[in-house]
């Protein structure tokens, strides 16, 4: 196994720098949840939901909070290992020892978020004077012969990819899950296993 060297003094400059970043980007995350929140109490033409990433951005917090606790405890084995101001080195080996002792011996998790989405009400209010939602991008027309066209739909239907009419809607089984196409543009997705007769 390897050996790593570092000067502790310089870990604990970057924990505290990191500290207070974070502590700006707490400030700006609950003033961003203030305007979502207002944005959606005046909100009379639609609806945007964009929670996950809310919630994402105040899991990254969070996860930077772990960093540094990961290098803070590096820094306190290299100190005690005699490296108080000096460049010190300390086996691998040690290190991960020390922060599992420390209980910091896992990774940085991964930030994931579901797309902010926007719509109307109806469907094409509150877009930009068409059926193009400024937020996603998203695209709904629906003919006046039911046929509903959404540009984020992965569905291929009678009339090409993401169109759907009523017409069209079905119920197909497959092994697992089993979808249903609804009504147009929707679906669902079911996880029931199936069952004998079905």
């Amino acid at each position: 196994m390897g050996t790593s060297s570092a000067q502790p003094d310089d870990l604990d400059d970057f924990v505290r720098d990191s500290r207070a970043v974070d502590d700006e980007l707490r400030t700006r995350s609950t003033q961003l949840r203030s305007a979502y929140g207002e944005f959606q109490d005046g909100n009379q033409w639609g609806h945007l939901d964009a929670t996950s990433l809310l919630t994402a951005f105040g899991t990254y917090i969070d996860l930077n909070e772990g960093d540094a606790k990961w290098v803070a405890q590096i820094a306190a084995a290299f100190r005690a290992a005699g490296g108080d101001g000096d460049l010190a080195r300390l086996p691998d080996a040690a290190i991960a020892a020390s922060l599992r002792a420390a209980g910091l011996g896992g990774g940085r998790a991964s930030v994931t978020f579901d797309d902010p989405i926007a719509y109307g009400f109806p469907p094409t209010s509150g877009f930009a004077d068409d059926p193009v939602n400024t937020a996603s991008g998203n695209f709904v027309h629906q003919a006046v012969d039911h046929r509903v066209y959404n540009s984020r739909s992965s569905t291929v239907g009678a009339f090409g990819p993401g169109w759907s009419a009523r017409a069209g809607a079905r119920v197909a089984t497959c092994r697992r899950p089993s979808r249903s196409i609804a009504a147009p543009g929707t679906s669902w997705r079911t996880t029931s296993p199936r069952r004998p007769g079905w």
